[in-house]
């Protein structure tokens, strides 16, 4: 069934509202995978730590000892390694169905259609939505490397006065690049997924989108919104902050906030990608 003639009407937080059951089953699933992904990483990084800290330990203890450093540090990187594969491969799960759950997503706010009818028509462009989203990874993956390599050419080469101050500008200056440059292939990559709706074509609906995200209007609609996502997701960090260090209760009640803000991280974005659909 062609979901287009079934066009969602009302505003965006109509839209927003009436695809809360898409978000819901978006949200659950990513809970999940955000698990599986860091419980690895905080068991590895606890294991390197305790490690870390008993070789510390050792090397205090006398000059003698500190020929034990690097048989406990091969210790932890060896511990740290049996984590690898399992965070491995549910990162690389989660990414093969990142596309899957933008179509999902978009088809929620657009269509009025039944939640297994959208699943069915995320499904049939899934294809297209990752070609878009390899692009997005590899554009994002060159800003960075541009970045970390100009970053590098600054401190091994002496292209500046011999000044530290000079010199951390410019490294700043190169990372405030980096970050421009990965919102702006945010933006792109929002609204080639919206246009993909329309177009059901990948290469074709970036090439759309290239011609309209430079509208000040929706530039800066992109900003709020995501300037309002950067301070829920601050806030998460401030709970998980204080639930760490309180009690059993406090923790409880700090990760159900946490968890609120998360979705509340869902809303306002749902709300962006509104205007796009």
């Amino acid at each position: 069934m062609d979901l287009r003639c079934q066009h969602r009407q009302g505003g965006p937080w109509v839209k927003v509202l009436e695809a809360v059951p898409a978000m819901l089953v978006i949200y659950f699933t990513k809970t999940v995978f955000a698990y599986a992904i860091t419980a690895p990483l905080t068991a590895a990084s606890d294991s390197y730590l305790s490690h870390a800290g008993t070789a510390f330990g050792a090397i205090q203890e006398g000059p003698y000892r500190f020929f034990l450093l690097p048989e406990l540090l091969w210790d932890a990187c060896r511990r740290t390694v049996e984590y690898a594969p399992l965070f491995l491969t549910t990162l690389v799960f989660y990414l093969f169905l990142s596309p899957f759950f933008s179509m999902l997503w978009l088809h929620a706010l657009a269509s009025s259609a039944a939640l297994p009818e959208i699943c069915r028509a995320a499904a049939r462009l899934y294809y297209q939505s990752f070609k878009i989203q390899l692009l997005y990874l590899t554009g994002l993956a060159l800003v960075i490397a541009l970045s970390a390599f100009a970053i590098y050419l600054i401190r091994a080469i002496p292209l500046l006065p011999d000044d530290d101050r000079t010199t951390d500008l410019v490294a700043v200056a190169c990372l405030l690049a980096a970050m421009i440059g990965s919102l702006y292939l945010l933006l792109l990559y929002d609204a080639s997924t919206a246009e993909l709706l329309v177009s059901e074509n990948g290469i074709r609906s970036v090439a759309v989108a290239f011609q309209t995200i430079h509208r000040v209007g929706r530039i800066l609609s992109f900003l709020a919104w995501h300037g309002l996502l950067a301070l829920v997701a601050f806030a998460g960090i401030l709970v998980s902050g204080w639930a760490e260090a309180s009690g059993v209760d406090a923790s409880v009640i700090g990760l159900l906030l946490a968890q609120l803000l998360v979705f509340g991280r869902m809303i306002a974005r749902g709300r962006w990608l509104a205007t796009l659909v």
